[in-house]
């Protein structure tokens, strides 16, 4: 059974914008997929993702960091590509309907100064 949800999962680095994304659901699961928009994409070394079943978690995903611009060796159901300066990380798939909390921090060119950290949640 396939159908279509629309979860909110983009944020931006100056304030929070979202925008919505048809997922399809294929036998309860589907690819969860965060949207980061950044203001400089030259000053960037990667962005590092954790993720849990609850706020505060991390038991899902506990920091994996998406390198800058590097879209292959990733751990399978991950992906990285980037237009212009919004990043898409695919961080996995997952069962429908189950909530989904985290937070990426964009690091710095230098790899190790955090420019921003912000949270991300599916419901």
């Amino acid at each position: 059974m396939i159908k279509r949800i629309l979860p909110i999962i983009a944020f931006a680095l100056s304030s929070a914008v979202f925008a919505a994304k048809p997922i399809k659901v294929i036998n309860g699961m589907f690819p969860f997929t965060v949207q980061v928009m950044v203001a400089d994409t030259n000053n960037i070394s990667g962005i590092l993702v954790s993720m849990g079943s609850a706020a505060g978690q991390s038991d899902l995903i506990s920091g994996y960091t998406f390198v800058w611009k590097v879209n292959t060796g990733l751990p399978a159901g991950y992906a990285f590509s980037k237009r212009l300066n919004i990043a898409s990380l695919t961080l996995g798939s997952y069962t429908a309907g189950v909530p989904l909390y985290g937070n990426y921090s964009i690091i710095g060119r230098d790899g190790v100064t955090v420019v921003l950290t912000k949270k991300f949640m599916y419901k």
